[in-house]
Formats: C-alpha cells, sequence, structure tokens
C-alpha cells in the first residue's frame, strides 16, 4: 500500500494511517507465530544453537535494514519500499517451503484459573516481573523512536542517510 502511494506521488496522511494499521493488526499475528517457528521446527538439543542465530540475525537485521533503507529512500522513495515488497514476498515464499511439522493436540480444557495461572507465575517470581516491567517502560517510553524523522531532518538537518544511520543506533548499541 505504502508503495502504491509513493509510485502515486499522494502521500496522504489517512492512507499510510490506514496502511499502518492494517500492517500492525498483521504483526499482532505474526510476531507470536515467528516466534514459535524456532520451538515447532527445530530439534530439542539444537534449540539454543537456534535461538542464538534467531536473536543474532534479528540484530543483523536491525541495523541493516535502517541503513539500507535511508540510503535507498535517498535515491527514491518507490525504490526503498519496491525493495521491502520484494523481500517480504520472497520472505513469504521460502515460508511456504518449510515443511509443516507434525502437531500435538491437547485436550485440555481451559479454565479461569489456568487464564490467570500466567499472572499468578509472573507475580511470585520477581525476576520474571522485573524482566516483563523493564520491557513494559521500553515500550511505553521507545515511541521516541517515532521522533527520529523530525529530529534528522529539523534539529541534525540530515537527509534520508543519515535518519537510516539514527534508526540503527539503537540496533548497534544492542
Amino acid at each position: 500500500a505504502v508503495l502504491a502511494l509513493a509510485l502515486s506521488g499522494r502521500f496522504d496522511p489517512v492512507w499510510v494511517l490506514a496502511a499502518l494499521t492494517v500492517f500492525g493488526v498483521a504483526r499482532a499475528f505474526y510476531a507470536p507465530a515467528s516466534s514459535s517457528l524456532a520451538v515447532n521446527l527445530v530439534p530439542k538439543e539444537d534449540f539454543a544453537n537456534a535461538v542464538g542465530w534467531v536473536t543474532a540475525s534479528w540484530q543483523l537485521a536491525s541495523i541493516i535494514g535502517p541503513v539500507l533503507g535511508g540510503l535507498l529512500y535517498g535515491i527514491a522513495a518507490p525504490v526503498a519500499y519496491s525493495t521491502a515488497v520484494v523481500l517480504f514476498l520472497t520472505a513469504g515464499l521460502i515460508i511456504f517451503t518449510i515443511p509443516k511439522p507434525a502437531q500435538r493436540n491437547t485436550k485440555e480444557p481451559t479454565t479461569l484459573s489456568t487464564l490467570l495461572g500466567g499472572f499468578s507465575y509472573v507475580w511470585k517470581e520477581k525476576v520474571v516481573l522485573g524482566a516483563i516491567s523493564l520491557d513494559l517502560f521500553a515500550v511505553l517510553l521507545g515511541g521516541a523512536v517515532a521522533l527520529l524523522p523530525v529530529y534528522a531532518r529539523d534539529i541534525l538537518e540530515l537527509g534520508p542517510s543519515g535518519l537510516g544511520l539514527l534508526r540503527a543506533a539503537p540496533g548497534i548499541g544492542a
């Protein structure tokens, strides 16, 4: 959708927000599904190694993606969005080549106590509560990243490439 807006030259904020809303809803389903992918595909003895690879690739992508995106956007917005579309479609096609693992069906009924069990566990385990609280504050206060385009343009007077470097800085720091 954003590619179509870029090609038409009409970046109407309403359409951009609509596209971002659809993307956000899709991510709500994508994130849990992608997190469970390694659990279902990797043998238990290789799982720790797989988690390391997934984490490393995620960190590398959080650095390379914004830098490359900024460089491509500096060439032309449609180039950046076209590249993103091609990469998303390629990833989608590759995912369809992954063999579907055998599913384990459990017939345990869901009760209120099973739903609240997670909350009671987190409350009892102070380390887990601390980690979740820290993540909560990082998410709530992490919105400052949304201000980077304004900061890059108006304060630092950077172009798209500079914004890409700013956006990659958290990944470099991690």
